[in-house]
């Protein structure tokens, strides 16, 4: 959180992180918020290229189906597009619905979201080289 210049760090780890966000939210409403997930809301993936795909929304698709299993679904991010030929894809995944309940927080608190992003964004994509994430 930057507040007057300064830079504060709260990390929300908790079982019921919703609860502890929504106190953070209503306690500074009308705020345009960067959210950085951790690992634990969004894990980090290298797939093999799959072929034959013609849009970032068919890849993200196709990899939602693939990296989600039993009754944990996901949502799947690619980190850039278009993908390199012969080269692993670097895929963020968070659960289902996650990046939408955000948002709506946010709303409910009369604030915005600027960005959501994986604690490892800066390290895995060169700045404005494709970034799709």
């Amino acid at each position: 959180m930057r507040v007057d210049g300064e830079v504060r760090v709260e990390p929300i780890t908790e079982e019921d992180w919703r609860a502890k966000l929504a106190q953070g939210l209503a306690d500074r409403p009308q705020r345009r918020w960067r959210v950085w997930l951790g690992g634990n809301r969004c894990a980090l993936h290298s797939v093999d290229p799959v072929v034959g795909l013609r849009s970032i929304e068919e890849a993200e698709i196709a990899l939602s189906a693939s990296l989600g299993h039993g009754d944990a679904a996901v949502e799947a991010r690619l980190a850039t597009w278009p993908q390199p030929k012969d080269s692993p894809w670097i895929v963020g995944t968070t659960p289902a619905g996650l990046v939408g309940d955000l948002a709506a927080m946010a709303a409910s608190a009369d604030a915005s979201l600027a960005s959501v992003r994986p604690w490892w964004w800066a390290h895995a994509v060169p700045k404005g080289e494709g970034a799709a994430f």
